[in-house]
């Protein structure tokens, strides 16, 4: 059920970044890089041991939103919280 619900809330950060205030080049390739990453994550296609650093690099994307895009960094802790509920 997590997964499922994971699975939701990327496809609605998707469609926030189809619909959101335009970012800038860098601000979209990094939340694209980031979502990839959860992606390729519940695909189990990523190193044992990586979660850890996909874990920062959301972290460094909420930070980078926290205050010109608020509602993708909300989202991005809503993904952060449901990775910790599977044990990523």
């Amino acid at each position: 059920m997590p997964t499922r619900e994971l699975q939701q809330h990327l496809h609605d950060l998707h469609q926030q970044l189809a619909n959101s205030t335009p970012l800038d080049d860098a601000d979209k390739a990094a939340l694209v890089g980031v979502m990839n990453d959860i992606q390729t994550r519940l695909n189990n296609e990523i190193a044992p041991g990586a979660e850890t650093s996909l874990l920062d690099n959301i972290e460094l994307t909420i930070d980078r939103f926290e205050l010109s895009h608020p509602t993708l960094a909300n989202s991005l802790r809503t993904i952060t919280q449901l990775l910790s509920n599977i044990g990523i």
